[in-house]
């Protein structure tokens, strides 16, 4: 349509400044087309021309730039508009710290805005990107989809982003024209904000399940991802091999002393386009020439160039060694310097040599990377704290992804790639035949996982295992085959007490009735470990555990106050008698049952507090 038959029109541009996280509005004028161009599952786009702001003439054939309108199909909140285009900047913003640790290539996301055409009915609102030409190419999604035709830049972001942030958020569904990116999406490790498309943790697992560390992840001295041995032989794709990046050597890696400029010192503000170079090579770089300005050359193999027998084996061992993954041989499940941030000795068994670290605030092990540097606070950004057993999350995510058998979908039908796992978790691979899909799932490496997640500090893992090797009903992998998990019911006891060590108030329970009865095969009756766990477990009455939240039908706290003193008074298997113990403990459990409305329980309690007490000597009473 000639732009001249469109109407001129104002509207209300609203912009997100990534770095003061602040809201700027101004006025500009634009001409849309009625009818939109292209559509996508979600979104229309529409033609657009604005005129800048700072031009002194008015013609809208020279002096307009084109952009790109893009406008939900369904109704939605407006907010959904804003939400998306402060995710679109805070991810520009990432972009930029890529680019200070001076990568082979430079990267952009393209600047969105949300404009407001106030003066038609309902005042609808658009997101606003500058129209670019070229192939657009998606190179992986929120869900784990990763391009066959893999370049190396758009991963190495994403790994990057991890890295960066403390392992806070990542930086996915990579697409755009060359290294001009658009429309990205961020998983939060709480999974909060940036709208329906961040899955948290679970996207986090789909990425690495599929992501290869190359050779810009090892420059940046990224954290490569542990991942079992069977997750691990497939080779890189041809494409990946042949048209690699050809790494510069002078890359900055994440943490390294060298102060590369300021972000905030970038030659293009966030605020406004029309002050800046709109092209890519408007942001400020090392040198003259702008990121994509720099021509960098490719390693190239010589059809003509023959290999002999000994140099393919010699490539093809170079190629599966560059696959390595830390963590990898078996024996050697946990070693010095993997991104799990857990070390053991060689030799060590499967739980590893301190099997489990309680990770308190004072905690000596960092979740942050094994890379020997500290994640430093984005400018601009609020500084990050790492809350929790993040990288012990993604492990137990991996694991209920290879449970559902999202793995087995992920490597034998592209057409699920992009599929978004459903809450349900089953509803990938239901159109199997039954127990085909258990068949096809890789036991072994959702047991790998499972233990990396618990010896990680994650309580669930751990109580998981526990269950599992005790045969108990477990949240996860229950159709996992014996061959696999080999069950011992002496491993479940130690995953029990790691769970238990880890506030899991169930845990506690368990070991103090096993060892209260010594009903529990490989747990002897030893009444001095059933009280421990037994005031353990009352001291965490009413709390929550590091994952915040215990079973409330879990045994009432009186019971177990009944049963601490009954074993107080009668005494033995390991335990001194200790009458004024019990006494003051029935008394404690007489007023509990009396707050809960028992009062013929309560009355029980206060008589057999009255026969303990009975029972104390009289130099006990002297000293008292």
């Amino acid at each position: 349509m000639p732009v001249a038959s469109i109407p001129e029109e104002t509207a209300i541009r609203h912009r997100y400044n990534a770095h003061k996280r602040q809201w700027v509005h101004d006025t500009v004028r634009v001409k849309i087309e009625p009818t939109p161009f292209n559509r996508g599952a979600m979104r229309e786009c529409f033609r657009l021309k604005k005129l800048s702001g700072f031009s002194k003439f008015e013609s809208w054939h020279s002096r307009a730039c084109n952009y790109v309108a893009k406008k939900y199909i369904e109704t939605v909140d407006p907010s959904v508009y804003f939400e998306d285009a402060r995710l679109q900047m805070n991810a520009k913003l990432w972009a930029q710290e890529y680019n200070r640790h001076n990568p082979p290539k430079k990267v952009d996301i393209m600047q969105m805005y949300v404009i407001e055409f106030k003066d038609r009915e309902g005042a609808p609102l658009y997101h606003l990107e500058h129209h670019i030409e070229g192939e657009y190419i998606k190179h992986n999604s929120n869900s784990g989809f990763v391009d066959e035709n893999a370049r190396r830049t758009p991963h190495a972001l994403s790994h990057f982003t991890f890295e960066r942030s403390g392992h806070q958020l990542i930086v996915v569904d990579i697409q755009g024209v060359d290294d001009i990116y658009t429309d990205p999406q961020i998983h939060t490790a709480e999974g909060k904000e940036y709208g329906d498309g961040n899955l948290g943790v679970r996207g986090m697992a789909l990425f690495f399940s599929s992501h290869v560390c190359n050779d810009i992840c090892r420059r940046l001295r990224l954290s490569r991802f542990d991942l079992a041995p069977s997750e691990c032989v497939e080779s890189p794709s041809p494409m990946q091999t042949n048209n690699a990046t050809c790494v510069r050597g002078d890359v900055f890696a994440v943490g390294s002393p060298m102060s590369p400029p300021s972000i905030l010192d970038s030659g293009c503000s966030t605020e406004d386009d029309d002050g800046c170079d709109s092209s890519p090579g408007g942001y400020g770089s090392s040198g003259g020439a702008g990121p994509f300005g720099s021509r960098f050359r490719r390693r190239r193999t010589t059809s003509g160039d023959e290999m002999t027998p000994e140099e393919e084996l010699a490539a093809l061992s170079a190629a599966l060694k560059r696959r390595e993954r830390p963590s990898c041989v078996p024996g050697n499940l946990l070693r010095c310097g993997c991104d799990s941030g857990v070390t053991a000795d060689a030799g060590t068994s499967g739980l590893g040599a301190v099997f489990i670290q309680s990770r308190s605030e004072d905690d000596s092990v960092s979740d942050t990377g094994s890379c020997g540097h500290q994640h430093q606070p984005l400018p601009g950004m609020p500084e990050v704290r790492c809350n929790g057993p993040i990288l012990g999350r993604i492990h137990h995510e991996m694991t209920r992804l290879h449970d559902a058998g999202r793995m087995v979908a992920l490597e034998t039908d592209n057409r699920d790639k992009n599929d978004i796992v459903d809450d349900d978790d089953k509803v990938i691979g239901q159109s199997c035949p039954p127990g085909q899909l258990e068949a096809m799932i890789d036991w072994p490496a959702a047991l790998f996982h499972e233990r990396l997640a618990a010896q990680l500090g994650v309580v669930e893992a751990a109580v998981n295992l526990a269950r599992l090797h005790l045969g108990l009903p477990a949240d996860c992998l229950q159709a996992a085959p014996a061959a696999a998990l080999r069950p011992s019911a002496a491993e479940g006891h130690r995953w029990m007490e790691a769970a238990a060590k880890l506030g899991d108030r169930s845990a506690m329970l368990y070991l103090a009735r096993a060892h209260d009865t010594g009903d529990t095969e490989g747990l002897v009756r030893d009444w001095d470990r059933a009280t421990h766990y037994y005031h353990r477990a009352l001291a965490s009455s009413g709390q929550t555990d590091r994952e915040g939240g215990y079973d409330s039908l879990d045994t009432p706290a009186y019971l177990l106050r009944a049963r601490l003193a009954e074993l107080y008074l009668r005494g033995g298997y390991g335990l001194d008698a200790d009458p004024a113990s019990s006494s003051e403990i029935y008394g404690e459990a007489a007023e509990e049952a009396m707050a809960e409305g028992n009062g013929k329980l309560a009355a029980k309690y206060y008589a057999l507090a009255e026969e303990a007490a009975a029972l104390v000597p009289d130099d006990e009473e002297a000293v008292e």
